[in-house]
């Protein structure tokens, strides 16, 4: 066994234990904490996050993580563990079923594993350097094959600060929504993407993400065939905020219509 399928093999064990403490912190009281006006967190993110990082530091002491919710461990190790422990706490919060749960292992800016685990529905989406294309509750996943923007299903998400950026996207909100099939804000960017790699939306773009919302993610759409780019259409790195996920297909046109002229 390479070291990329054992570090998702313990990916996978980890990620859907961790799902479990979710559904169990659904039924309980707990406490709520605003980082931002829009931007919530609960002590279920931090009791989930604090979980993966021991079941991590335990068995590979010397690795890095880079988590939501703490200061990153920064070890000498190459290999970094990318983890959000609920990605969509505001959906969580509200009881709205559309939370998951993401992991990434990444080695000198390459991606080893990722896996997204969606608690509510058990469906654990999953690769590796190792498994061809992406997996579903380990059925093989790919992109769709629509290739026009008019016959598309897109996904878009918008930023907790309502800023210059946040005003922008409405505008392309708008403009998407007019030549498409529609638009949905789900709330969830890790599992946007996952839907996007399993075929279930066709493109999927937003510009305020980090690492941990779209390390694994992105890399599952581009193991389902899929394309991934900043919204410009520059080279795609999980440190770049602004990203751009389709089935490929579309892709070029997308581009034309997000970086159109106002």
């Amino acid at each position: 066994m390479s070291d990329a399928q054992y570090f998702g093999r313990k990916a996978r064990e980890w990620i859907i234990a961790a799902g479990s403490l979710i559904l169990k912190g659904m039924e309980e009281k707990y406490a709520v904490e605003m980082k931002s006006k829009t931007d919530p967190v609960t002590e279920i993110d931090f009791r989930c996050e604090q979980f993966l990082k021991e079941k991590i530091m335990n068995e590979f002491p010397d690795h890095k993580i880079l988590a939501e919710e703490s200061d990153p461990l920064d070890n000498p190790s190459k290999i970094r563990w990318i983890i959000d422990p609920i990605d969509g706490t505001t959906n969580f919060l509200h009881g709205f079923p559309y939370f998951c749960t993401s992991i990434a292992v990444e080695k000198e800016d390459k991606i080893l594993a990722a896996a997204i685990y969606d608690p509510y529905r058990k469906e654990l989406f999953y690769s590796d350097l190792e498994t061809e294309g992406t997996l579903l509750n380990e059925k093989p996943v790919t992109v769709t094959q629509t290739e026009r923007v008019q016959d598309s299903l897109l996904v878009t998400g918008f930023p907790y600060e309502h800023n210059d950026i946040f005003y922008k996207n409405f505008v392309l909100h708008r403009r998407v929504y007019e030549r498409s099939h529609g638009v949905r804000r789900t709330g969830a960017a890790a599992l946007d993407l996952a839907y996007v790699a399993a075929g279930r939306s066709d493109g999927y773009w937003e510009f305020t993400l980090k690492p941990w919302d779209c390390a694994a993610g992105a890399y599952l759409v581009i193991k389902a065939g899929g394309k991934v780019t900043t919204v410009g259409g520059q080279g795609y790195s999980p440190y770049i905020p602004s990203l751009l996920a389709t089935n490929g297909l579309i892709h070029l046109e997308m581009l034309e219509i997000l970086n159109e002229e106002d």
